[in-house]
């Protein structure tokens, strides 16, 4: 969804070797920030949930998203909806 997670080096120029040994965290402050940072007066994504509701619900829901984007991102395992988000 965005590039939520700290510490991410550039993984362009990386070998498979080295991209398996890649720690990444996704902290709820980062996450707090990014729902901080969407637009309130754009349309719903397809998750159906409108930006401002997920703006204002920020402060409540940066700490369950970030420990699901931390364990799909741990078990390699994407929603099929989330690849559809830009």
């Amino acid at each position: 969804m965005w590039p939520l997670a700290s510490g991410e080096p550039d993984t362009q120029h990386m070998g498979q070797e080295q991209n398996d040994n890649l720690t990444v965290v996704f902290s709820e402050t980062k996450v707090k920030e990014k729902l901080m940072q969407l637009k309130p007066d754009k349309v719903q994504g397809p998750d159906g949930i409108h930006p401002m509701v997920l703006r204002e619900c920020a402060a409540h829901t940066a700490k369950p998203l970030a420990l699901i984007y931390q364990k799909s991102f741990d078990e390699g395992i994407i929603q099929s909806n989330w690849k559809e988000a830009n």
